[in-house]
């Protein structure tokens, strides 16, 4: 898994936009897993993400002596492939090349272990690990592995290898008895063109770093571990760590940070830390998978949350690395902030996905976002930035996006919260479920409407309510104008089965495996007619207005934003059009909370009860609940997950049993212009 940092949009450097229409190069005998077309759009998770999943991280073989030092050579960590592929049957053979330049100051070090990624084993016989100076020569050490299992291996080699500052390559023989549906080598994107992929081929060894997927360089997943006397001196980089938001009394914090190591592989490290104005206090990080030379990793450490609600800052040091002092502390400090809130309000996540009418992958994309807002209608925003490709430009574009769109190397891609990023379809529900677990210190109350007779200006009033005091107000709002029903253009379809099964070297069971929503485009053309929804027309401002709010906060009282907003000339029916306000943390550049209504209409959160002259009332009593109204309107009730209970009229007044229901749950009370909401716990 590649980790990518995600804090402060505006400070994060350009990432370059690939095209999506990524499938494997056509090599005859090379075959690729289904979804190699994904590789070149493979996404950069962000930190936050790499630290959700670690649990997910394959560990490491246990090692004899767990205080040696030890120093992993590899162009690549120990986690999941960006894809997999084979050679065909029979025996293949592979490796990376290690340069002098990686070796320089670690002459007379030995290697002793050799690790490899492989899956698909049971299909897989005969299999070694060698180093040699040649590739066309006899490997200087071999040894044959007897044991495998699917993910990473490590072997321990008979005779060490002593390093001499010369080049050599470390590699693997591996029979594959039947290629059939088996893709046992894995491979990851790699920064360079060459030595990260070398494969005999045709009778003669070939570097198919940048050519074994078009338009991309890769990796093979192999790693060669060094011990010895001549290893660098202690030094780690402290580059970023995470920060949090906890809830008044919560028993503990957890916190991420982010290193790039100069010395051995770190697999401890200890920490100084204080909160605001209190004592400097020790912890011990955990560190799993040990982070390699030269290579850039996670920790996470706990400590308690000992403070009252507010905004503090949070000075980290990192002082040990396994056990010995860093030689240089330079860049070993960093501070970091907790926003710590009396309670937490329902959180709406908003997923901001970048797409484009040219990109056929991103047809998942389209049918994801469409499942998420019927399935969580009153916690789930989608709003589809559109941007162009080289020679594919994509009417829908809106360059005020560049931002965020900078930070996606590839479509589809999606940011969540701005917190997280990832696959709009792969990766939507893991997101949203980690965004809505998250707490949120605030809610949003939305009102607008039209301030001229030709609909060509509209004004914006957001209350946002704090459930902690600041002596500042260190947030800003934006507001993107979002159009749904967008016809006249056409959208290229990867999912067609000729594509799918002709170009991107699918299997028909790989066709038949994808879920009914995608069956709709395997029988479509390759280019379709498409209605889009949640078309981003304008975003003011991408990374929210500064200024928003002056003053500072008080506990449960509203702080007010006002805006006008001329609409953008591209809206096709205003009839479409909806607001989304986001509410955004200054200091992380994360979206806090989000709020949507469409023109003319208001929304309140779920603390204030009237907005507009509609005001709606949910009480709860002896098992029934009962819901007045002064309009007639539709009273619908949810499950926390979003799964609709029921729905009624309410004609000044409804009454419905719930005597079979425990749990919380979201009531919506809705005019057909405005929307009451209510949260109730039975």
């Amino acid at each position: 898994m590649k980790k990518r940092l995600l804090i402060g949009l505006a400070f994060l450097a350009t990432v370059g936009m690939t095209n999506a229409q990524n499938l494997c190069t056509n090599l005859e005998g090379i075959t690729c897993k289904p979804d190699a077309g994904k590789i070149i759009s493979e996404k950069q998770p962000s930190f936050q993400m790499a630290k959700a999943l670690m649990d997910n991280q394959p560990t490491l073989s246990t090692r004899a002596d767990e205080s040696a030092k030890e120093l992993t050579l590899a162009y690549c960590d120990q986690d999941e492939p960006d894809t997999r592929f084979n050679v065909g049957a029979g025996v293949t053979r592979m490796a990376i090349g290690i340069t002098p330049k990686m070796i320089k100051d670690f002459a007379g070090n030995k290697i002793t272990k050799i690790r490899f990624g492989l899956y698909d084993v049971e299909n897989t016989s005969n299999i070694s690990v060698w180093i040699t100076k040649d590739l066309d020569s006899n490997p200087i050490v071999k040894k044959a592995v007897a044991n495998v299992t699917n993910g990473w291996n490590e072997v321990t080699l008979d005779t060490p290898f002593e390093l001499d500052g010369a080049r050599f390559y470390i590699g693997y023989d591996v029979t594959l008895n039947n290629a059939n549906g088996a893709f046992p080598f894995g491979v990851k994107i790699f920064s360079s063109p060459a030595n990260g992929c070398y494969i005999y081929y045709n009778n003669a060894w070939d570097d198919f770093t940048n050519q074994l997927f078009s338009g991309a360089n890769v990796t093979l997943q192999m790693q060669c571990v060094v011990e010895g006397s001549k290893m660098p001196e202690t030094n780690v980089d402290f580059e970023q760590v995470t920060y949090s938001s906890s809830i008044v009394g919560s028993k503990d914090i957890e916190i991420a940070g982010y290193i790039t190591n100069h010395g051995c592989d770190v697999k401890s490290m200890e920490l100084s830390y204080s909160i605001g104005n209190e004592a400097e206090q020790s912890v011990n990080a955990t560190v799993a998978p040990s982070i390699r030379y030269n290579g850039q990793g996670i920790f996470t450490f706990t400590i308690p949350n000992t403070v009252d609600a507010g905004i503090y800052d949070i000075n980290i040091t990192i002082n040990k690395i396994n056990g010995e002092t860093d030689t240089d502390m330079k860049k070993n400090t960093l501070v970091t902030g907790l926003t710590n809130m009396q309670t937490s309000f329902p959180r709406k996540t908003a997923v901001e996905e970048g797409t484009g009418n040219w990109c056929g992958w991103c047809i998942r994309g389209i049918v994801k976002m469409e499942q998420m807002k019927e399935k969580y209608p009153d916690s789930f925003v989608g709003i589809a930035a559109h941007w162009s490709a080289q020679g594919a430009a994509d009417p829908m574009q809106v360059d005020d996006y560049y931002p965020i769109i900078s930070q996606m190397s590839g479509f589809p891609n999606a940011l969540f919260d701005r917190y997280y990023l990832g696959d709009p379809y792969e990766d939507m529900d893991q997101y949203f479920k980690l965004s809505q677990s998250t707490p949120c210190e605030a809610s949003i109350s939305l009102a607008t409407k039209y301030t001229n007779d030709d609909k060509t200006e509209i004004s914006v009033t957001s209350n946002v309510q704090f459930s902690l005091s600041h002596n500042s107000t260190p947030y800003r709002m934006a507001y993107v104008v979002v159009e749904d029903g967008v016809t006249g253009y056409k959208q290229t379809n990867y999912y067609n089965k000729d594509v799918l099964i002709k170009q991107a070297g699918w299997t028909q069971e790989d066709v038949d495996a994808l879920e009914d929503a995608l069956q709709v485009y395997v029988n479509s053309p390759s280019i379709i007619n498409m209605t889009f929804n949640d078309v981003a027309r304008g975003i003011y401002d991408c990374l929210g207005i500064e200024g928003s709010f002056v003053g500072e906060i008080k506990a449960n009282e509203a702080k007010t934003h006002e805006y006008t907003i001329q609409l953008p000339d591209n809206i096709k029916n205003k009839d479409n059009v909806r607001i989304v306000a986001l509410l955004i943390r200054e200091a992380t550049g994360e979206i806090v909370n989000a709020q949507q209504v469409k023109i003319g209409g208001s929304i309140t959160s779920i603390n204030n009860m009237e907005i507009s002259g509609f005001s709606a009332s949910v009480e709860v009593n002896n098992g029934m609940l009962n819901i007045t109204a002064n309009e007639v309107a539709t009273a619908e009730i949810y499950s926390i997950n979003g799964t609709q209970i029921m729905t009624a009229s309410v004609n000044g007044s409804a009454t419905l049993p719930v005597t079979g229901l425990k749990g919380v749950y979201i009531v919506r009370v809705n005019n057909g212009k405005d929307v009451v909401v209510r949260k109730i716990v039975l």
